[in-house]
C-alpha cells in the first residue's frame, strides 16, 4: 500500500562517500534523488535501458 511501482531505492552503508558519488553522477549526467543514506531512482517514461545500465556501472565502480 505504501510502495510505488515506478520508484525504487538503493540503500547505501553509512560509511559510503555520498559526496564523491554525487559528483560522479553529476559528471555523468545521471539524475537521482538522495534520501539520507539511500538513492531514489525513478526509471519511468523518460529513461532508456542503457541509462539504467550506466547508473549500475557508476555505482559498481564507486564501490571499489
Amino acid at each position: 500500500a505504501y510502495r510505488s511501482s515506478h520508484l525504487f531505492g538503493i540503500r547505501l552503508t553509512e560509511d559510503f562517500d555520498l559526496a564523491k558519488l554525487k559528483n560522479i553522477l553529476e559528471e555523468e549526467k545521471i539524475y537521482v534523488s538522495f534520501r539520507g543514506s539511500a538513492i531514489r531512482v525513478s526509471p519511468y517514461v523518460y529513461n532508456e535501458q542503457q541509462e539504467l545500465f550506466k547508473l549500475a556501472e557508476v555505482l559498481k565502480q564507486s564501490l571499489k
